[in-house]
């Protein structure tokens, strides 16, 4: 791998983080080839870089991933949404910004090489960390963390952007923007859309007929206005792609949780914390989980956030607004049930092939056609439809917006109409 060097490893003993004064002699070190399996990871392949060297005459070992877009099949899509640009300026502007606020870290630690987008940060499962099951999805106690987490996260950015403001890489949304932009790409995703409903069961297709219909008419226009935040709403940094793979756990000897961390910021965007919410929920919590304790879930989260804006005196998050702001996004969810949760739950053994999905940068549906059939995503997706299906289609409203490039003060939408609003009827 051309991206290592020896050079490249003194860098990182002697890295700022490092104790630099100290004595460094470099042993060795190698290289494991691509760590993580295919339908894990789609953006980067990811290596483990293994170096042994003395500090002090004293032998020690340090092991971290390396994360290298450029030898993945997707790093031209990826550079045209510029999501390598934006991860690299997560690690080296934001996140150390935002830990100067408060340093409990809940990301992996960087190590600065100057290395174009390649990343090197230390291996959190050497210490412990683990993902859970992406198929299995996760339960409570896993969920709560996981919550905890990405609230610490959208709270501190809300300081950073009233105190520091965000680069203009970070506030733009590229990846929803190009298929905005792009007619035949949106007619190819909602292609995809129909292939998940004629998959269905035909007993829940026929209980539903009338709401299949009603989902067909969904516009990428909508699934966009759910995405662009709006100055009259409550946004933070969203992480934009939060799912079980982009968490990782850590335990006691007992096997009980003791903390959570986050990776990947290649899709991070400001918007409503509702999408986040939204998208974790549908991808990586348990149906069972939801039913259960998905307004628990909301509090822990909101206790968290809470606390960090008090802590800067601004005004709190409220669960009504909460509740409201993910009822709104009717759009975005079913997108994320059909479109994203069967990549995220694909069989391991019949993997997704990200660069079959965005093949020439242009969305393939077909290419999702064997995980549309799997039975795992097809139990999961059909108790997600089902939940919406039972809802009142007859007030939700749609309004056109313009795009989702430039940054965040300048997003607006068409006309003076609330958002979409979307309700339950009386009896769900």
């Amino acid at each position: 791998m051309n991206v290592v060097n020896e050079d490249v490893v003194l860098k990182i003993l002697t890295s700022k983080n490092a104790n630099a004064a100290s004595k460094i002699t470099l042993l060795k070190w190698h290289i494991k080839g691509n760590i993580i399996k295919a339908g894990n990871n789609h953006m980067s392949e990811v290596y483990r870089l293994t170096i042994d060297y003395l500090k002090n005459c004293q032998p020690q070992t340090r092991i971290l991933f390396v994360k290298v877009p450029s030898n993945s099949p997707m790093y031209e899509a990826g550079s045209k949404w510029d999501v390598f640009t934006k991860e690299l300026v997560m690690y080296t502007e934001i996140l150390p910004q935002i830990y100067a606020f408060e340093d409990d870290y809940f990301t992996a630690r960087y190590y600065h090489v100057d290395e174009k987008h390649t990343l090197f940060l230390k291996d959190l499962s050497q210490t412990g960390y683990k993902t859970g099951n992406r198929t299995q999805q996760l339960d409570f106690q896993h969920c709560a963390y996981a919550l905890r987490c990405l609230a610490k996260f959208h709270g501190l950015s809300v300081h950073l952007e009233k105190t520091k403001g965000l680069p203009e890489v970070i506030l733009k949304d590229l990846f929803y923007n190009f298929h905005n932009d792009d007619e035949d790409t949106r007619k190819q995703i909602f292609a995809g859309l129909t292939q998940f409903y004629d998959f269905l069961d035909p007993a829940i297709r026929s209980k539903y007929a009338d709401k299949i219909e009603f989902f067909k008419t969904i516009e990428w226009t909508e699934v966009v206005a759910d995405i662009v935040p709006e100055n009259s709403s409550f946004n933070v940094l969203n992480h934009g792609d939060y799912w079980t793979n982009n968490v990782m756990f850590k335990y006691d000897k007992f096997g009980i949780i003791k903390k959570a961390k986050m990776l990947d910021f290649q899709l991070c965007r400001w918007s409503n914390p509702a999408n986040d919410l939204i998208y974790f929920t549908i991808t990586s919590m348990r149906y069972e989980t939801y039913e259960q304790y998905f307004d628990l879930l909301c509090s822990i989260y909101l206790e968290t956030l809470n606390n960090i804006l008090a802590k800067f005196d601004y005004p709190t998050y409220e669960m009504e607004d909460l509740k409201k702001d993910i009822e709104s996004r009717f759009a975005f969810c079913f997108v994320v049930i059909s479109c994203i949760l069967p990549i995220m739950v694909s069989d391991p053994d019949i993997p997704v092939n990200i660069n079959e999905v965005f093949k020439n940068n242009e969305s393939d549906a077909t290419a999702l056609h064997e995980t549309l059939k799997h039975k795992e995503y097809l139990k999961i997706a059909t108790k997600w439809f089902e939940h919406f299906a039972k809802k009142d289609m007859s007030k939700f409203e749609t309004k056109p917006i313009e795009s989702l490039s430039g940054n965040a003060h300048q997003h607006t939408v068409h006309g003076n109409q609330p958002r979409n609003k979307f309700h339950e009827n009386e009896d769900t």
